[in-house]
């Protein structure tokens, strides 16, 4: 009996220590979550940011890339452009600049003007991506837009990303992978006299890539910009 009640001290202490030791290895520090993409540009300081996925009915690839050194783009009459980064196309090839375009067909203003006055009170503007995912019949110039019923005054924006092929930073017929999107939501924060900062967040829905008839592919992309601007009036601002 002794001998038993010397030792159960022992017992306990080493039950005790191999339960600590198993907590400490099943119940670490928490690993901080990722923020959402929506929040990546302020968050790691990026211009530009996107993540998401395309589709093409019999493989899947995921597309993410970001922006933090080179410029972006520019605002002008009808078109906000902007340079996303480079990424793999889907036929793997070696990586190419990614463009959005968010565009205003009915704008006859630089687009400059209609947000800025759109956000003067603090207000952020969320606008409804127009289905631009179908082309006219007789379309040459099948990545054009001002043939949609997108206005930016009436709630709506049309939205475009493809890979620049060409390295011309545009999207042309020339270029292999351009998606017009068929719905989604962009919410823009406007312009920020101080920092000088212009900043906004998008969910798009793609639809198939336009220059290619039978492709069928869908995506689902998510991102963010946040460049500094440089106001030129009567003219376009650059995106830095």
């Amino acid at each position: 009996m002794r001998f038993i009640s010397r030792c159960r001290p022992l017992i306990v202490a080493t039950t005790a220590l191999s339960a600590l030791a198993l907590c400490l290895s099943a119940c670490g520090p928490e690993e901080e979550e990722e923020p959402p993409p929506q929040q990546r540009c302020e968050t790691d300081n990026l211009k530009a940011y996107l993540q998401g996925s395309v589709d093409d009915g019999d493989s899947s690839r995921s597309i993410q890339l970001s922006n933090a050194d080179s410029t972006p783009g520019w605002i002008g009459i009808n078109e906000i452009r902007l340079n996303l980064g480079m990424a793999t196309p889907p036929d793997g090839s070696d990586p190419q600049p990614v463009i959005l375009r968010l565009y205003d067909a009915r704008s006859e203003a630089y687009l400059s003007e209609i947000i800025d006055d759109l956000t003067a009170d603090g207000d952020t503007l969320e606008l409804t991506v127009y289905d631009a995912s179908q082309m006219p019949a007789g379309s040459e110039d099948l990545t054009r837009l001002n043939h949609h019923d997108c206005s930016i005054e009436e709630g709506t924006i049309c939205a475009q990303i493809g890979f620049d092929a060409a390295g011309d930073e545009i999207l042309f017929d020339d270029d292999d992978y351009v998606y017009n999107a068929l719905g989604g939501t962009v919410v823009i924060e406007g312009f920020d006299g101080v920092s000088r900062i212009f900043a906004g967040h998008w969910e798009l829905e793609l639809g198939r890539n336009i220059l290619s008839f039978n492709d069928q592919s869908q995506g689902l992309v998510e991102g963010c910009f946040r460049p500094r601007y440089t106001v030129q009036g009567g003219d376009e601002w650059p995106l830095e």
